[in-house]
């Protein structure tokens, strides 16, 4: 199954309906495409691949979003399968919640309210993954109410979106990524950089990802 047969699938067991055309997906009920690309990681004893999700919706136009994966597996197909969950599991939902009003029983996506004295955002925001060793960090909480502060600061004419990655292996900080409209955000990393991250043994990785609105109110 390739890259686009898995965003047809996932779209189609949340009750979304799409279609394949070229190398994209698009909805029939809301003006949103995803178009996934694939490219090979590093050499390694197991297949690493890249996944590049690409979004195009009327609400963050003339821009486009873009969510990238890596993904390891046995063989070409298991790597993307990889890749594929962690975005089924974290920024899936939240883009069709924010960009094509979807709902359903095992939406974990879910609506705030971030207010400033500049005014207020609706953000859609989406759980935070951990993957390997210990729990999620109490620092990540910390993380975001700066992090909050920080985006308050962001140009309000139009949307933002932003993913997180922080990454840890043998209780030191291997990966530490904050992309913001598909660029790095090097303010935000700088702030992540000053936390103690209490990194376990072993390796743990973290993803968040949610989109921003301003609040016309």
């Amino acid at each position: 199954m390739t890259a686009v047969d898995l965003v047809h699938s996932a779209l189609e067991a949340h009750g979304v309906r799409s279609r394949i055309e070229g190398g994209q997906v698009l909805l029939l009920d809301a003006p949103l495409a995803f178009e996934p690309l694939v490219s090979d990681g590093p050499p390694n004893e197991k297949k690493i691949v890249q996944l590049d999700l690409i979004m195009q919706s009327p609400r963050v136009a003339p821009r486009f979003i873009v969510e990238s994966m890596a993904g390891v597996g046995l063989d070409q197909s298991a790597a993307e399968r990889d890749a594929f969950l962690k975005f089924l599991l974290g920024a899936f939902h939240v883009l069709l919640t924010a960009l094509a009003d979807h709902s359903c029983s095992s939406n974990p996506a879910e609506w705030l309210h971030w207010t400033s004295s500049r005014g207020t955002w609706r953000v859609c925001d989406g759980p935070v993954l951990k993957h390997g060793a210990g729990e999620i960090p109490s620092t990540y909480v910390e993380f975001m109410k700066r992090l909050e502060a920080l985006f308050a600061e962001l140009s309000r004419d139009e949307p933002h979106w932003v993913s997180v990655f922080i990454g840890s292996l043998n209780e030191s900080v291997t990966g530490l990524n904050v992309i913001l409209d598909n660029e790095r955000w090097s303010a935000a990393e700088n702030l992540a950089r000053q936390l103690d991250w209490h990194c376990p043994g072993g390796y743990r990785s973290l993803r968040h990802f949610f989109i921003a609105f301003p609040d016309a109110r």
